[in-house]
């Protein structure tokens, strides 16, 4: 689908300018009702990839969605403040959310509402902070 096609059939996207992919932005509030949009109305109903990025003033979830009766992929972006990291899950729609949600709430410390099992999935579960995190410090062991 062309990015207008998708901004008139989900008016809470915004464009997002990237020269490499179909990209846009949502508000958090707004973040579930326009990926199931996507996935129904669109048929980006495969969830790639998704992943927090963490910039000096906030972070961002970025998700990778992809439409295979096109073979066209899009990126959503959703912008959140860092002393409220959170986003609400994608479990219920999409699969590949459940392990991909734990991997982001384990390196950097997003909590994914509603997720049915948000706990630890690569490191140790008494290990301290989120080691992909900016403010993250090293506690090795001496």
């Amino acid at each position: 689908m062309l990015k207008e096609q998708i901004m008139n059939v989900i008016p809470a996207l915004q464009e997002e300018e990237d020269p490499r992919v179909t990209a846009f932005t949502v508000e958090r509030d707004e973040f579930v009702q326009a990926i199931m949009d996507l996935a129904n109305k669109c048929k980006y109903d495969a969830l790639l990839d998704l992943c927090a990025v963490e910039y000096p003033e906030d972070m961002v979830g970025v998700y990778n969605l992809m439409n295979f009766d096109d073979m066209d992929m899009i990126r959503v972006s959703v912008h959140f403040p860092k002393d409220d990291l959170w986003l609400p899950s994608l479990d219920g729609v999409f699969k590949a959310a459940y392990i991909l949600e734990r991997e982001s709430y384990d390196l950097m410390g997003v909590e994914y509402k509603g997720h049915p099992d948000l706990r630890r999935i690569f490191l140790a579960d008494d290990f301290v902070g989120h080691p992909l995190r900016k403010d993250y410090e090293n506690h090795v062991r001496k």
